[in-house]
C-alpha cells in the first residue's frame, strides 16, 4: 500500500448505510479506491480502501450511492467500482456509481 493511501474498516447494516460512511470519509479530503472483504476479529468485515487527494483539501465531484449488481445506475452517475460488501452481515454484489462523474 502506498503512503498516500489507508484502510478503513466500514460495516454497515444497508447499501445506503456503507455509502453514507463512505460519503463521510471523503469529506475529509480522500477518495474511495475499492472495498474488499477480510476475515478480521472473528468476522468477515468490510475493509475500504482510500486514498488521500493531492493539494490537501481537494474533493471529490460527488456523493457515491451503491445499488445492487445488474440494478439501474442512479441518474446522471458514473460507475466507479463494483465488488462484494458484508451487509448485515451477509455478502452482496454491488456496484458504486458517482453522482456528477470520477473525482
Amino acid at each position: 500500500m502506498d503512503e498516500d493511501q489507508y484502510i478503513r474498516e466500514i460495516n454497515k447494516s444497508t447499501l445506503d448505510d456503507v455509502a453514507g460512511a463512505v460519503n463521510d470519509e471523503e469529506v475529509g479530503g480522500t477518495e474511495f479506491v475499492r472495498s474488499t472483504v477480510e476475515w478480521y476479529d472473528n468476522a468477515f468485515v468490510n475493509l475500504a480502501l482510500f486514498r488521500y487527494l493531492d493539494p490537501p483539501g481537494t474533493l471529490v465531484s460527488g456523493p457515491v450511492q451503491l445499488v445492487a449488481y445488474g440494478a439501474a445506475a442512479p441518474p446522471g452517475s458514473t460507475r466507479v467500482w463494483g465488488g462484494v460488501v458484508v451487509v448485515d452481515g451477509v455478502n452482496q454484489a454491488v456496484e458504486m456509481y458517482r453522482e456528477g462523474g470520477a473525482a
